[in-house]
């Protein structure tokens, strides 16, 4: 059995967070039975100091902050759109658009998150968020009621409250200059990220090696599945052929046929697997398996001249940078959705509200694109939910 540290480190955090809710219950506020919210002041001290830099560059700032926003929604609507009917269409080799951000669940295009990174991250992601919109909400005159988290299951986020009735009575430009403060900045801070990355890469890249092919996923009706290859086995050979990274993996698969019978070799067991038609290149075989790196190996010139701790501390840095990155452009894309509550939700509600003058026709539109997203929004996360219900049940099922 592969111990997965992550998610066992996110279990003891949801249990302690359970522990800080249960000895501060009369603080939190509990919204649609699902919701917990812990309300504060912290932070707008802060936001009121922000909101008193020069007009000019608030201004600026908010009239890129609502053409960004503007951009960023039609591009992950259609984004969304798009990649969820080609998941549709051939769900065997296309991977869902949308996938959970949490510790020790794999990413696709992407990876796992360790906890650490996962924690790190959505905190420093969220809070930028959530200050952004309260800042430019104060420098509006808007008054900020409360700040804080709140989390639904195992996800996390934060919050500013605004007076609501303050923000009504604002013109739609300034309404529209808040909901999209939060998603502007984690973009700006995100090409920040992305910068430091850029000049950190080659640095650390250059005093490591890539060590061995982990398996990431099986898909279930291909070859690889049923001849019993699981997630997290580490491959060791294939047509007993000894392989260290991916490129020699792919190297030997690229020469194989379909109905070849292929020796693979992992750290668990020896398999032998039929290959199917590769879906897109039919003359090729096919496993149904996605791999990665296993393993990132300090180089000997490296270890003889800095030992293995400083070159794993810089990898594991440069790793947080990644996530940093990734995290704050995710969270400002999704948060730019057209949907309900969100900030693109909110956004679009504002533009229909200007564009029929008709508050009943803006929220059938806006109701009926919210449906549609939500709908998308299911779909991709089906794989997923599905999984996890059969991870909860595995013990009871004997499977």
């Amino acid at each position: 059995m592969i111990m997965n540290w992550d998610l066992i480190f996110l279990v003891i955090f949801l249990i302690l967070l359970y522990i800080f809710y249960r000895a501060n219950k009369s603080k939190f506020e509990v919204q649609s039975k699902f919701v917990f919210i812990y309300k504060s002041q912290i932070g707008i001290r802060p936001m009121d100091k922000i909101s008193k830099l020069p007009r000019p560059l608030l201004n600026t700032f908010s009239f890129i902050s609502v053409l960004t926003g503007f951009a960023g929604m039609v591009f992950i609507f259609y984004t969304i759109v798009k990649y969820t009917f080609k998941f549709l269409a051939a769900p065997s080799i296309n991977q869902p658009v949308l996938s959970p951000v949490l510790p020790g669940v794999n990413i696709p295009g992407v990876g796992v998150i360790s906890f650490f990174h996962w924690i790190i991250a959505i905190f420093i992601v969220a809070s930028i968020h959530e200050f952004s919109h309260g800042f430019l909400a104060r420098f509006y005159n808007v008054k900020i009621k409360s700040s804080g988290f709140l989390f639904l299951g195992p996800i996390l986020g934060a919050f500013v409250e605004p007076d609501e009735e303050q923000l009504a009575k604002k013109s739609k430009y300034s309404q529209l200059a808040i909901f999209s403060a939060g998603p502007f900045s984690n973009i700006l801070t995100g090409l920040l990220f992305f910068l430091i990355l850029l000049m950190i890469t080659s640095p650390v890249g250059n005093m490591f090696e890539y060590k061995g092919v982990e398996v990431v996923s099986v898909d279930s009706q291909f070859p690889g599945a049923l001849a019993g290859i699981k997630p997290g086995e580490r491959i060791l050979s294939v047509n007993n052929k000894p392989i260290d990274n991916l490129e020699e993996f792919s190297s030997i698969l690229n020469k194989t046929k379909p109905n070849e019978k292929l020796p693979i070799g992992t750290n668990l067991m020896n398999y032998t697997v039929t290959l199917a038609k590769h879906p897109e290149s039919p003359d090729k075989g096919f496993i149904g398996v996605r791999t990665q790196p296993a393993s990132f190996i300090v180089k000997d010139n490296v270890k003889n001249s800095l030992g293995t701790f400083i070159p794993n501390a810089l990898l594991w840095i440069y790793q947080l940078f990644k996530w940093l990155f990734l995290v704050s452009l995710g969270i400002a894309l999704f948060n730019l959705l057209p949907l309900g509550p969100l900030d693109g939700g909110r956004m679009f509600l504002t533009l229909l509200m200007g564009i029929f003058k008709d508050e009943r026709k803006a929220k059938f539109v806006w109701g009926t694109i919210s449906i549609f997203l939500l709908a998308l929004i299911l779909v991709n996360l089906w794989p997923f939910i599905k999984k996890s219900f059969l991870f909860l049940l595995s013990p009871i099922l004997g499977i």
